[in-house]
């Protein structure tokens, strides 16, 4: 079919698609678009939402933005170039998806013989010079996007430079190796790459561990890059103990004051919940807090609050103790904080997200609203006061984790933290 193509038009890449149903869907209404005759009128039935909506009402938005940020681009801008293409008018047709229509479920079947193939197709995806917009408008250019643009060229750059990304492996291996030790189970690569998205965690935290298992954070022996002066390469080793500043070093063992009151205030936190063990994070358990899963000795059932409470802890502490480092480093001079600052940003932050869950158990939010079970079996025995509240205690805008933190205020005493587990 790539015969009809132009001299300008005749160049091919072939670049790794994301392996995903979306991904597919798209490939599949592209080679639809391609096969059919260019001066027929062309109907595509598809399932799939999202094949509609990103060839049609998407389309300007994401050629305004050149983009970015955008899953399945390559596919989906050869897909729009070869609508372009065409001579006469295409439909795209949603049809419900195992309704029972014939076409539909055949193409199901062949979906599933695809999937079970042991080798993989090489999907070339031709340049299309002229059928498709290039860059991004100023008019809707923001810092956000030119930030997330930068990112990209960034990783397709070092993707390019070393193939597939050397420590990324690295950390997926450790994730494995981790949450086996701690749980008894290995979560699967694509499980990982999906617990790092997970909705219990906060856009700014999902962003965290992604940014931190592809290493992407310049710090370590990402400042000893030739190309850096002296002075600059020095940036490398941490300030207070002379050890590589990698991020597994700012995580889990520098001696500057933050990350380990951190871990002890959350192992506090968890002892009051739960009575299974704490296991002092490393950086695999961190990045994959989400595969993780708390387990009843007896029963063998996932303890559904202490599983989704062992996340929260985890993954939000590992964030604190990332943005008191760069708060440090950056606007402090290398001058570390108190204890006491520390330990106060860190309730801030477990009160916060408590009243966050309490706030999405609304209805209002639709699909998107956390079941009020979920939310009390995540905060029981841990909020302050919890026999004299309400049974819908989620109503509540003053409910707040932690009877310690209570008494140091009422009587200005506050213990020292040591190695304890009390």
């Amino acid at each position: 079919m790539f015969k009809r193509m132009t001299k300008a038009t005749n160049r091919i890449k072939q670049s790794p698609l994301e392996q995903s149903n979306q991904t597919g869907e798209v490939v599949a209404a592209r080679e639809a678009i391609e096969l059919a005759p260019r001066d027929a009128i062309l109907t595509v039935e598809t399932d799939s939402k999202y094949v509609q909506i990103q060839l049609t009402k998407n389309t300007k938005k994401n050629e305004d933005k050149g983009y970015i940020g955008v899953k399945n681009r390559e596919i989906l801008k050869a897909a729009i170039a070869s609508l372009r293409r065409r001579n006469q008018p295409t439909y795209l047709k949603w049809i419900k998806g195992h309704n029972g229509d014939e076409r539909n479920e055949a193409a199901d079947r062949l979906a599933g013989a695809g999937a079970e193939k042991e080798t993989v197709d090489n999907i070339i995806v031709p340049d299309s010079i002229g059928l498709e917009v290039t860059g991004a408008k100023l008019s809707v250019m923001t810092q956000k996007l030119a930030y997330k643009a930068i990112r990209e060229r960034k990783l397709k750059k070092e993707r390019r430079k070393n193939g597939s990304r050397r420590r990324t492996v690295e950390n997926i291996e450790k994730v494995q190796a981790q949450v086996e030790e701690a749980f008894g189970l290995v979560p699967k690569k694509d499980g990982i790459w999906k617990a790092i998205r997970h909705k219990d965690f906060a856009r700014k935290t999902r962003n965290f561990l992604w940014m931190t298992i592809h290493d992407a954070y310049m710090t370590g022996t990402h400042w000893e890059r030739s190309s850096n002066s002296v002075e600059r390469q020095e940036r490398a080793y941490c300030q207070h103990d002379r050890q590589l500043e990698d991020m597994e070093h700012i995580l889990t063992s520098c001696e500057s004051p933050g990350q380990e009151v951190i871990w002890e205030l959350a192992k506090r936190l968890w002892n009051k919940k739960s009575n299974k063990e704490w296991f002092r994070p490393g950086i695999g358990t961190i990045v994959g807090a989400a595969t993780c899963e708390v387990v009843d000795d007896q029963s063998g059932k996932r303890v559904q609050g202490e599983t989704r409470l062992w996340r929260i802890l985890i993954a939000e502490s590992a964030y604190l103790i990332w943005v008191l480092r760069c708060e440090r480093v950056i606007a402090k001079d290398n001058t570390p904080f108190s204890e006491e600052e520390i330990t106060n940003r860190w309730w801030r932050m477990i009160n916060e997200r408590l009243k966050l869950d309490a706030r999405m158990t609304n209805r209002k939010f639709g699909r998107k609203a956390i079941p009020k079970k979920v939310v009390e079996n995540t905060w029981k025995g841990l909020i302050h006061g919890e026999k004299d509240l309400p049974k819908d205690w989620t109503k509540l805008a003053g409910v707040l984790v932690g009877i310690d933190q209570d008494l140091q205020r009422r009587t200005g005493r506050r213990e020292r933290w040591g190695n304890s587990s009390q």
